[in-house]
């Protein structure tokens, strides 16, 4: 999975999958942000991990209520009506 360049490497930066700031050797990657570096940055991850070798990196879906109905938006003329009558307040208050 790794090439030669790998032995020794370190990677600094931001977590591939989205964690925060690692540092850590390139060796010790899970084959999940192996994955995703090599979308971000192909050119740098090329050097030290053979892309045949990994499994495809697929995103994590994120949900807060799975399975929950999606929430009711307000109708457009509820939000424009209010949007004019907060209009109409501010300039009767400017103007007085």
């Amino acid at each position: 999975m790794f090439t030669r360049l790998a032995k020794g490497a370190v990677y600094v930066g931001q977590d591939p999958t989205g964690g925060g700031f690692i540092r850590l050797p390139v060796v010790d990657m899970t084959p999940e942000q192996l994955a995703a570096w090599l979308l971000i940055d192909r050119a740098s991850a090329l050097r030290y991990v053979d892309p045949t070798a990994l499994p495809a990196y697929r995103a994590p879906k994120i949900d807060n209520a799975p399975g929950a109905p999606l929430p009711k938006l307000p109708a457009h003329n509820e939000t424009s009506e209010n949007t004019t009558e907060d209009k109409s307040k501010a300039t009767n208050k400017a103007g007085a």
